[in-house]
């Protein structure tokens, strides 16, 4: 009884460590955006395994293809920089329009604000508010989401027939 008990805690533990992370949510959109702060000596590799996806395999192409301007090789990160990480994700009911199709997550920071969130996105501010009703854009903390435009780096999205 004792050996069953041990080998079934072994194999939940097991099973515990070597799960890989998947971001999902509700549907609506197929790709989402994180923005991640590269802190000192995190490699692209270390990014990649902790983030996996369905888009986010073992290899950092992905990452690479949506931070062109920033990743300059596997393993070439610069502390501080941010950069994207796409996931999949079904989110915000269908109520992304069509001229973006993208979704962003922004972790917001100490120096952010709704106009200079606003200006780096190339958004209007009220469509950044109409996602995100009742947030304190110059709090320093939290998260708040918006739609974002292909740039043609990204993979082609297709619309999805319900």
């Amino acid at each position: 009884m004792k050996l069953k008990n041990g080998l079934l805690l072994f194999f939940m533990f097991v099973d515990c460590i070597f799960l890989k992370v998947e971001s999902k949510c509700v549907k609506g959109c197929d790709v989402a955006l994180a923005f991640l702060y590269v802190m000192p000596l995190v490699e692209l590799s270390n990014i990649t395994t902790f983030m996996q996806s369905k888009i986010v395999t073992d290899s950092p192409e992905a990452i690479i293809r949506y931070n062109r301007d920033i990743v300059l090789s596997n393993d070439n990160l610069f502390s501080y920089s941010r950069i994207n990480i796409p996931f999949p994700c079904e989110c915000m009911g269908g109520q992304i329009s069509k001229d973006y199709g993208l979704f962003v997550t922004y972790p917001l920071r100490p120096r952010d604000s709704l106009e200079k969130i606003a200006s780096h996105s190339k958004l209007d501010e009220g469509v950044i508010q109409s996602y995100n009703l009742g947030v304190n854009f110059s709090k320093g903390s939290g998260i708040v989401f918006f739609p974002g435009r292909d740039n043609g780096e990204y993979l082609p999205l297709y619309p999805r027939s319900w």
